[in-house]
């Protein structure tokens, strides 16, 4: 298997909010590219095409959006490298999860790590 990282955040922003500004910055990077986005009774996924660079020959990343209450959402962001014999990263997998993260930051309010045994 390819090296992979994960990570879940709950984030104090409504879920249609973070999708649509999701969807923006993604869209404006010229890193990643959406696959596909789905809808769920409870949320949105998302699977995401990072592209290839020096470091790596590109990851495949689910972005799930999962409503807790009217105000909050859970987020999981999973990169995993496409080559699935690449077991070193060179960080890369985490540097998509931040960046993606880091789309969200001009409207979460407040955020929390989530950790949960999965």
């Amino acid at each position: 298997m390819g090296k992979k990282v994960q990570t879940k955040r709950i984030v104090e922003i409504p879920i249609d909010t973070l999708k649509d500004t999701l969807s923006y910055g993604i869209n404006e990077k010229n890193k990643f590219e959406i696959i596909n986005c789905i809808t769920e009774y409870n949320g949105y996924g998302f699977i995401i095409k990072g592209k290839m660079s020096m470091r790596s020959w590109g990851e495949d990343i689910i972005l799930t959006l999962e409503s807790v209450n009217e105000y909050t959402t859970k987020v999981t962001i999973k990169s995993e490298c496409r080559l699935q014999t690449q077991i070193f990263d060179w960080n890369v997998n985490q540097k998509n999860i931040d960046e993606l993260f880091s789309m969200m930051k001009p409207c979460i309010k407040k955020e929390s790590v989530y950790n949960e045994n999965n």
